[in-house]
């Protein structure tokens, strides 16, 4: 029992590591931003992207 709780916390904190840490520190690259304005939106469109993104999670 103990060795499934384990389990269970380290990969549930891996998934949030890598679907909410690892998005905030990305989305904030050029490649990111250059990617948002060639799509037409205004720069303040990729944060709210990622606002909800993590609260999707």
């Amino acid at each position: 029992m103990k060795n499934t709780k384990i389990i269970f916390w380290v990969t549930t904190v891996i998934i949030f590591l890598m679907e909410g840490v690892m998005l905030a520190f990305t989305s904030q690259t050029e490649l990111a931003k250059e990617g948002i304005r060639h799509m037409g939106y205004p720069a303040y469109f990729g944060n709210t992207l990622v606002v909800f993104k993590v609260l999707g999670h």
